[in-house]
């Protein structure tokens, strides 16, 4: 039987291999302490689950949904649009909800790309970005985040590269995983006047928007001049209400990209289930202090994992917002591959390769904050285990901000 050649010589998915691997750990008997993933971890707001339990009794809950979003759902978005950044959004014509955010960005290589021509992919990265790229037939042109440009994207480098061959649509993530930063206004101020100078479709993945230690909280993308002519910016509630199973998104921006998202949705999809879009309601527009507990207590696990890495003599990035812990691996420790095996092999810990996200990931892991207290303190008495058995650390060159 044929298949498509985009299907199989596509590279498996991260983290796919991520679980596969905890199972064969498992199954030949160690204990794993996985911190590899981001599975959100705590338990969702007791008044956005109730307002999925109640509004599964309503007689419409399973009919088909709009596809582009019930209007209760869409002005919530723009509410919280409105009351967290100061940035007004039509919930007709400038948003759109999606089956999580993965789903939304997935498709968007289909709205702005023809065959062959150019997405700048960050790298190292969340791996969706590469893949949808990939599935619409472009090409990804990776663009490096490293300490001496501050995780940033080299704009210097982009502008060179586009006169080759011009890219039409960047793809951010800031707040960045799995670096940790924060990116400030006129740092995207500076990427906005790109993507409007060189005709490039500015893409922003801000799911931890609200998982943030800075005393400012990160801004939007929206906020900046100009954004709304060419920005585009995904939102996803499983971080910030942590209900990462139920698959509430949406997408914000630039009337013309909305419109492309919608028309996909018509065709590709049948709507986010009712009684979701009920959920997400509540929780977009109902009390936020469950979102401060939460940002609290991945604070105190964000303290307790790189203080206890950095006693370990590991090198560590602090970050600035989400829910992961970046740092380089071991000097003779061998590669990011080498590393993570032997440390699952040995100590029962599996952390992410950075390689995982991309080839600039190379040399780094990247830890999970999504484990009790606990479960993170052993994880890192495991890892003094090891490394009192002599391994000596890098130093420098991750770089503060």
């Amino acid at each position: 039987m044929h298949l498509s050649r985009k299907v199989v010589h596509s590279p498996r998915y991260a983290f796919d291999i991520l679980y596969s691997t905890a199972e064969r750990a498992r199954a030949k008997g160690i204990d794993v302490i996985n911190l590899g993933a981001g599975m959100p971890d705590l338990p969702p707001p007791g008044h956005v689950t109730r307002a999925l339990v109640d509004a599964i009794d309503e007689p419409s809950s399973s009919q088909y949904p709009p596809s582009a979003g019930e209007g209760h759902f869409l002005e919530a978005v723009a509410t919280y649009y409105r009351d967290r950044f100061g940035v007004e959004l039509s919930p007709e014509e400038e948003i759109v909800a999606l089956h999580g955010s993965k789903v939304g960005m997935s498709r968007l290589p289909l709205a702005i790309l023809d065959p062959g021509q150019v997405a700048l992919v960050p790298d190292p990265a969340y791996p969706v970005y590469s893949s949808a790229v990939h599935f619409a037939s472009g090409m990804a042109r990776l663009m490096p985040l490293v300490a001496a440009n501050g995780y940033l994207p080299d704009i210097g480098r982009v502008e060179a590269a586009q006169r080759d061959t011009p890219a039409r649509l960047m793809f951010l993530n800031y707040p960045n995983v799995p670096t940790g930063v924060v990116a400030q206004r006129s740092q995207l101020a500076s990427l906005i006047k790109l993507g409007l100078r060189e005709d490039i479709a500015i893409c922003n993945d801000a799911a931890y928007c609200d998982i943030y230690y800075t005393k400012e909280p990160p801004p939007s993308l929206l906020e900046v001049d100009g954004a709304m002519e060419v920005g585009v910016e995904f939102g996803t509630l499983s971080n910030t209400y942590q209900v990462p199973g139920w698959r509430i998104g949406y997408a914000v921006g630039s009337r013309r990209i909305i419109k492309a998202l919608k028309d996909l949705e018509a065709h590709l999809d049948s709507g986010l289930f009712r009684p979701l879009q009920r959920a997400g309601s509540s929780a977009l527009t109902g009390s936020q202090e469950c979102v401060a507990r939460y940002r609290s207590t991945y604070r105190r696990r964000r303290d307790l994992v790189v203080l206890g890495l950095t006693r370990l003599g590991y090198d560590v990035l602090t970050p600035e917002a989400a829910c992961y812990v970046w740092a380089r691996v071991p000097l003779g420790a061998g590669s990011s591959e080498v590393f993570c095996a032997n440390l699952l092999e040995q100590c029962g810990v599996l952390v992410l390769a950075g390689t995982a996200l991309g080839h600039h990931g190379e040399g780094f892991f990247r830890v999970s904050l999504t484990a009790e207290d606990e479960v993170l303190e052993e994880a890192l008495r495991r890892l003094e285990v090891g490394t009192a058995a002599g391994a000596r650390h890098r130093s420098g060159g991750i770089g503060p901000r």
